[in-house]
């Protein structure tokens, strides 16, 4: 089933992939992930939508990547680089949900990992967002 979401995920069209993202969520939030196969796929078209202009869009993603790390538990960390610097930047997000959303992704991906284990590589990119 998502592999049948995946390329709406890329539409041009920002409601087409507002729909395509809001039919992962309620998958996602229905039966999780189909298989491993579809995990890598998953993971780098939300990371592509969490970048997206539309902060409906991106909330979704949001929403959506958290539901993915809680599902893969532990095996997410060969994700969490990927993942982690569009987390940062839309913690910076000019929308109040987004940045909350944001957080709230980040907090379970703390939750799931472990603190220490994203602090090493939180920080330093929190710090070059300051230039020190």
């Amino acid at each position: 089933m998502i592999s049948s979401i995946l390329p709406a995920l890329a539409d041009r069209d920002t409601k087409e992939r507002l729909a395509a993202v809001s039919r992962l969520h309620d998958h996602l939030t229905a039966h999780g992930l189909d298989d491993g196969s579809n995990e890598s796929n998953t993971i780098d078209a939300l990371t592509t939508l969490v970048q997206d202009n539309n902060f409906k869009v991106s909330h979704t993603a949001l929403a959506c990547l958290e539901l993915v790390i809680e599902q893969l538990d532990g095996r997410f960390r060969s994700y969490m680089n990927l993942v982690l610097g569009v987390l940062v930047e839309r913690l910076g997000d000019n929308k109040t949900v987004v940045r909350a959303k944001a957080l709230d992704v980040l907090n379970t991906m703390v939750r799931v990992l472990s603190p220490a284990t994203c602090l090493d590589k939180l920080i330093p990119l929190l710090l070059s967002l300051i230039h020190i």
